[in-house]
């Protein structure tokens, strides 16, 4: 890990080892991209690794976070409920 730091120029960030991550070669294509590439300019192999990977991570950790707040959400309304306590619901469409 320490030697992936030092190629990369990433003192300060803890890494760690995880089968279902990226291999170096993808962690690399992914630190090298510039903020806010255009699509046009990026490299197949980097398209590839943002539909294949990045974008199913990504998927898959907002619906985590959704459903954990859901359930905070449910448990404010129990305890509401069993303390008898009215909820006001703001609509913000």
């Amino acid at each position: 890990m320490e030697v992936i730091k030092e190629r990369l120029i990433l003192p300060n960030i803890k890494l760690r080892v995880d089968p279902k991550g990226f291999s170096y070669a993808e962690f690399r294509a992914l630190i090298h991209l510039s903020p806010l590439p255009k699509i046009s300019t990026l490299p197949t192999d980097t398209l590839r690794l943002l539909r294949d990977k990045v974008f199913l991570l990504l998927d898959a950790d907002t619906d985590y976070h959704i459903n954990k707040w859901e359930i905070i959400k449910s448990n404010i309304e129990q305890v509401a409920e069993y303390k008898k306590i009215t909820l006001v619901k703001k609509n913000y469409e």
